[in-house]
């Protein structure tokens, strides 16, 4: 039973950490689509004529962890059409792993690009790209960044090797990865 609410606590936090992440993709999208930030509406002669933000919709997506309830923004126009997650869109596949492959990889711009467009049939400008990575780069400093226990009573290693491209030679990088399973049983 401490088990399973073990397994149901790292899926609360994956559902999390999957909303927060599409909700900053969805800001990215819709700011580069009304072509400014939000609460920082244009000034000047397009400011009459352009198209403006117009609040949020509710969505509800099925994903690896669980179902995820997100705030898909709109447009004044209803011209808007969110590439990430789209419309009528109702199952992730595996997308938290692509998510977190996009920005584990330290890809530029045009790679993540053409990636996007493998993965989704769609194209997504470098400047959107650019926006998004922009957006998430606090939230993984500061995942990356949080505090660890002093002691762990058991460690579990593991190390995959990947060809990566520095400098302009073609070297093998080792990516580890450690789980700490803590005093108080929890990981």
């Amino acid at each position: 039973m401490n088990g399973l609410k073990k397994t149901e606590d790292t899926k609360s936090q994956l559902r999390e950490l999957v909303k927060q992440t599409l909700q900053e993709a969805y800001e990215a999208e819709i700011e580069e689509f009304v072509g400014y930030p939000k609460r920082k509406p244009p000034k000047g002669k397009d400011s009459k004529s352009s198209n403006t933000r117009n609040g949020y919709g509710k969505k509800s997506v099925k994903s690896d962890s669980g179902e995820v309830g997100l705030e898909v923004p709109r447009d004044r126009n209803s011209e808007f059409e969110p590439q990430i997650v789209k419309k009528r869109q109702s199952v992730l596949d595996d997308l938290e792993g692509k998510i977190v492959a996009l920005y584990s990889k330290g890809m530029t711009t045009r790679d993540i690009q053409e990636i996007k467009e493998d993965m989704y049939g769609v194209e997504l400008s470098p400047s959107l790209i650019s926006r998004l990575t922009d957006r998430m780069l606090p939230r993984l400093e500061e995942w990356q960044s949080r505090p660890l226990k002093e002691v762990y009573s058991v460690l579990w290693l593991d190390c995959i090797f990947y060809k990566v491209r520095e400098e302009g030679k073609v070297i093998n990088k080792a990516i580890y990865v450690v789980i700490g399973l803590g005093i108080d049983g929890r990981r």
